[in-house]
């Protein structure tokens, strides 16, 4: 996606959606595949999230009102997918555990993902669940909701297992 390097550059008033608009005639999920797949590369610097962030926030609040059921459940596969394999490369970039977390929340925000999605979560290796650990405590830090934790993550089987690992990441990560 050439469309999020442009981004960075180019007046957003005036910026060319034609990439965007082919895209998402294949759904919104399609979109945040491909999203995911460009900060892979995108997201060199610290810089980088905060523009990032805004070109995905501007898409997905755009496109989130006139979504189907179906969609919303194609939003959460894909998203499912997308952590499960950061891990894969976080060794390289550890900015996207950042922008994900952003991600993370602005999904959460436009109701497209609940935290009890998480819970479709399977066999998983150590390498996996640190990472989307890392991820989700990063967007219980964002979001500035320290209730996310007790009332939210610690519900999930998920987290209850390596309960242990979350409120020591989430203690690291927090400074707390």
């Amino acid at each position: 996606m050439d469309d999020l390097e442009a981004w960075k550059t180019e007046d957003h008033k005036h910026f060319d959606w034609t990439n965007v608009e082919r895209i998402k005639k294949f759904g919104l999920n399609t979109v945040l595949k491909c999203f995911s797949e460009a900060i892979v590369d995108a997201i060199g610097r610290e810089e980088d999230i905060e523009s990032a962030l805004s070109y995905i926030t501007t898409i997905i609040s755009y496109y989130s009102n006139n979504l189907y059921k179906d969609d919303r459940a194609d939003i959460i596969s894909v998203t499912l997918n997308c952590l499960e394999y950061l891990s894969d490369y976080t060794p390289d970039n550890h900015y996207l555990t950042d922008i994900w977390a952003k991600v993370f929340n602005l999904l959460i925000n436009e109701k497209l993902f609940y935290y009890k999605d998480l819970e479709r979560l399977s066999n998983l290796n150590d390498d996996q669940i640190d990472c989307i650990t890392t991820v989700v405590c990063k967007a219980a830090i964002d979001s500035q909701d320290e209730s996310v934790i007790e009332n939210e993550l610690l519900k999930l089987s998920f987290f209850r297992a390596s309960k242990k690992l979350l409120l020591e990441k989430y203690a690291k990560l927090s400074g707390k």
